[in-house]
């Protein structure tokens, strides 16, 4: 190596003995590989190193060119950010946040009027009317813009937006700026003024950036705006007119009185002007991920994509100077951590082999391509490889179990594909296959799930299998042992956590979007092992047929899906209990629904990595999901810390009629603390119901319950002060109504929050208990607008406490009817005959449904027996793990979990009619009646 830690041209191409014909140092090219490598190597035995130089260049630049000749024309890449933005990098601004427009401000005291209408329209299509700006300087220079802020009394920064021809005018609720260098910890936001320069390289005293924030709360999607312009009032003093760059803001919330350079999260640098002077070291008050991003070359690929769509060699000079200073700086690998300070090098190395790789191709057939920048890219991608091929940046790391793993090995395995000439190519491959065998058999668990606690990075993973798999056989390399059973089980995995408008819900780390890239690759399985559900699920439902299973729990990744059906009309719930994961949340139990076309309750997402306020609440606290959180307390840290101190399990039993939910999340607060929260959800398919149970055993003391419920943004909802009931209020579509057992027990609040970056409404619950504490919880989806009175709920007494059983009655208001249910469930570990009101039983769980004071519908879980009033309704030779009955005239219909009737004993049923037919489990069966009862 050299002093910077570089391969040595000796290195790369070897060194020669003459006198004993024999290599004194190996070099890294396989001259054997093909005669035109010969050349070089002729010149390297010679003692010729530039000559080698110039051939082994001539030799990648003609191969490039000829394989383009044979390779089919494809479309140019579309660029991966805006025109604004590749032009602002191509001078030297490095940002991984998108600007929106640049402005001018005069040199004379004015007003600036910025065009925000298309930014604004589309934010309120995102139900985002919290929006705030940063601006920053286009060019360095010691010129100073200043602009009146909201404390100048005069003038302030306003947004005046227009709707159906009404101007409304929005006055910043929140402004001010931030300084670097001695000033970076210093809070501006009492100035009456906001400051903006760009100054140093990147930085230094004289840096100044402003930010603003506007609240819109009477605006929507709806709302007709034809017209939204940012004024502001300021000048430059200059004697000409100075560019300012509008982005939007890294952080949402703009809090003025806290704001400094340091806790800003900064995602934007200039070097303009003087770019050879671009350090690969975080400046003071970076974002954790500015780096990172920019080491992985996805940004800088939009450079790439626009030469090849319009051929300015421009983006393609800035893209190579970028890398040849980063391979300069860092070296292959980012060997020199001296240097650069990244914090996650082997998975940005990874990363950006995915990238450099396709772009070698792209400059090699350019004039930006000479020897010099070849022979350095040559030596990078060895030095990449083989630092990739350390045991500790896969098996001694976290990274051989998720996605890093995954992201390293391709990224080695694209060098070997396109760089065949390395003398190692056999050695890199042989550990590429143990290592992806290894994945494939440990990212993958038996049911199919994914080992990482999110529904985010898993897509990613599909697809680097199928790519793996489509290159394998096109080369010729053997596929791990049992690859495509897993792959299929994957698939499928991916298949029943599709709601049913076919978007993949989320938890964890994750945002939820439209899973169209997903859905391709499921077709694309399903007509590779002509799987019927998979092309079902790929073609949303046009072709093979729908899933048989619609229920299922997934017992490894700790999952649970309820759903009625696979029609865009169907109900759905999703739940985890996965207390620690990579990229998991402290979500464990938290729920997200579908039902009628429409998500009516909701994941918040996540917005970054980042250290700050919105994050950490998303990432780490209870209260940011649909769960009991109590005392607000939590040893969440993240995912990898304080393991140890959690644990989480579940269980779903299914049948046609119903689904019963059952998990437990688990925190030792102190070594004599334990908090353990369980959750029931019942899910009554036959009425289109559920009812959640929560009960939380907590150390002795005064505790505070919440039990948060969240809405989507655009769901305007609203609590009723008397019932507590709340419910969204959508227009048009499906709704949802809450409706909690303990009404008079309670308190009610509608919160504000956010999901991903755009802030949200939840409701929360609040009760305080001496001790352990429970919520009986039912929620009800509409077709359309909620009907708050259809539902109510009236407790039945009990001789026990409600952390002993639980019980209600349950009133459904129907067109020509009014249908009763009664649910009890039980939190005792041992079942015995107990009794709820007229009736009594041993099982855990209970629904009893009538109509017109005739039974209608039955499930029961853990149970032998029921009666009512006395009398006999379910009796079972054996303790039944659950089943479910329906009553229809002359005909009963039973389900339950497990096809074979012979081994659930004998079970009588009290029926109030003849009965002609019994179903069980779509199948009729033999049966005996004797008078109302009737037995098989």
């Amino acid at each position: 190596m050299d002093l910077t830690g570089k391969l040595t041209d000796e290195e790369l191409f070897g060194r020669w003995d003459l006198a004993n014909s024999t290599w004194n140092l190996k070099g890294k090219m396989n001259y054997d590989y093909n005669a035109d490598l010969k050349k070089v190597e002729h010149h390297v035995k010679v003692g010729n190193y530039k000559e080698a130089r110039d051939e082994l260049s001539k030799y990648y630049k003609n191969k490039i060119v000829n394989e383009a000749k044979k390779a089919p024309k494809k479309e140019p890449k579309k660029e991966n950010v805006s025109s604004l933005s590749l032009d602002t990098f191509c001078d030297g601004i490095y940002s991984v946040i998108c600007p929106i427009c640049l402005i001018s401000v005069p040199a004379n005291e004015d007003f600036i009027l910025v065009d925000l209408h298309s930014y604004i329209c589309s934010k309120l299509s995102q139900n985002m009317r919290s929006i705030s700006f940063l601006l920053m300087a286009r060019y360095k220079g010691e010129n100073l813009t200043v602009f009146n802020s909201r404390e100048a009394g005069v003038n302030p920064p306003v947004l005046e937006i227009t709707v159906d021809q009404q101007v409304k005018r929005y006055e910043a609720c929140s402004d001010t700026y931030i300084r670097a260098g001695k000033y970076e910890g210093d809070n501006f936001g009492k100035d009456k003024y906001l400051c903006v320069r760009d100054s140093g390289y990147p930085l230094d005293d004289n840096n100044m950036r402003s930010y603003l924030q506007f609240e819109m709360d009477d605006l929507s999607a709806d709302s007709a705006v034809t017209s939204a312009v940012l004024k502001l009032y300021g000048k430059n003093d200059s004697d000409q007119e100075m560019k300012l760059i509008v982005f939007e803001s890294e952080q949402p919330v703009v809090r003025e009185t806290e704001k400094t350079w340091l806790n800003s999260n900064i995602k934007v640098f200039s070097w303009q002007g003087n770019t050879e002077s671009f350090d690969w070291r975080e400046p003071n008050g970076a974002d954790n991920q500015w780096l990172n991003i920019l080491m992985r070359f996805w940004r800088q690929m939009g450079l790439i994509a626009k030469y090849e769509k319009i051929g300015d060699a421009q983006y393609l000079k800035r893209f190579m100077e970028m890398l040849v200073s980063f391979i300069d700086q860092c070296g292959g690998g980012e060997l020199n951590n001296e240097h650069t300070i990244s914090r996650n090098q082997s998975l940005n190395c990874g990363f950006r082999l995915h990238q450099l790789t396709n772009a070698f191709r792209v400059l090699s057939n350019s004039d930006v391509m000479d020897t010099d920048n070849c022979i350095k890219i040559i030596k990078f991608f060895w030095m990449e490889v083989e630092y990739l091929m350390s045991a500790d940046t896969f098996w001694n790391s976290h990274a051989g179990l998720n996605n890093w793993g995954m992201n390293q090995t391709l990224g080695q395995l694209l060098v070997l594909i396109h760089f065949p000439e390395y003398q190692d190519w056999e050695r890199w491959y042989s550990e590429i296959k143990k290592r992806m065998d290894y994945m494939v058999n440990n990212f993958i668990l038996p049911d199919g799930a994914y080992v990482e606690a999110t529904n985010g990075y898993p897509v990613s993973i599909l697809s680097h299998l199928l790519f793996y798999k489509d290159l394998c056989e096109e080369k010729g390399y053997e596929l791990p042992v049992g690859f495509d059973n897993k792959l299929i089980a994957f698939a499928r995995f991916f298949m029943n956590c599709l709601e049913p408008n076919w978007w993949l819900t989320e938890y964890g780390d994750d945002h939820y979007r439209s899973s169209e890239r997903l859905l391709k690759m499921l077709h694309t399985l399903g007509q590779m092992y002509d799987d019927q559900e998979l092309l079902y699920a790929g073609s949303k439902g046009v072709e093979g047929k729908a899933p048989a299973q619609t229920s299922l729990y997934f017992p490894y990744g700790k999952l649970a899906v309820q759903r009625t059906s696979w029609d865009m009309d169907a109900l759905f719930l999703f739940s985890n209990v996965r207390p620690y994961a990579t990229h998991c949340h402290n979500d464990d139990l938290h729920i997200t629904l579908h039902a009628y076309g429409r998500r009516l309750l909701v994941d918040t997402s996540d917005r970054s990595y980042n250290d700050e306020e919105i994050s950490n609440w998303q990432r780490r606290r209870r209260g940011s999901h649909n769960v009991v959180d109590v005392d607000k307390k939590s040893v969440y840290v993240n995912w990898s810390t304080n393991t140890d101190k959690l644990a989480a399990n579940g269980n779903m039993l299914s049948n046609t009629f119903f689904d019963l939910f059952s998990g437990y999340h688990q925190e030792e607060w102190s070594e004599n603390e334990i908090m353990k929260q369980h959750r029931n959800v019942l899910f009554i398919k036959a009425a289109g119901f559920w009812i959640v149970s929560d009960y939380a055993s907590v150390p002795p003391g005064e505790h505070e319950y919440y039990q948060n419920w969240h809405f989507d943004s655009h769901a305007d909802i609203v609590i009723d002060e008397q019932s507590k009931k709340s419910y969204s209020r959508y227009t048009q579509g499906s709704n949802l109504l809450i409706v909690p057992a303990e009404a008079n027990e309670i308190s009610s609040r509608i919160e504000n929050g956010f999901i991903g970056s755009n802030p949200h409404k939840y409701i929360s619950y609040r009760k305080q208990e001496n001790g352990d504490g429970t919520y009986d919880t039912i929620l009800y989806p509409f077709r359309g607008t909620v009907d708050k009175n259809k539902i109510e709920l009236h407790r039945i007494p009990l001789h026990v406490p409600l952390t002993t059983a639980t019980c209600f009655e349950v009133s459904i208001k129907e067109p020509n009817h009014m249908a009763t249910g009664y649910y009890y469930h039980s939190y005792e570990d041992t079942l015995e005959i107990k009794e709820f009101g007229e009736f009594a039983t041993d099982a855990m769980t209970v629904y009893i449904q009538t109509k017109c004071e005739k039974l209608e519908m039955l499930s029961l879980y853990a149970a032998r027996y029921l009666e009512h009033k006395g009398k006999v309704l379910m009796k079972a030779s054996k303790k039944l793990d659950n089943i479910g009955i329906l009553w229809d005239k002359n005909r009963l219909e039973i389900s339950s979990s497990g096809n074979c009737i012979e081994d659930k004993g004998e079970i009588t049923i009290r029926v109030q009619d003849t009965i002609r037919e019994v179903i069980y489990n779509e199948e009729k069966i033999k049966y005996n009646q004797e008078g109302e009862y009737l037995t098989f």
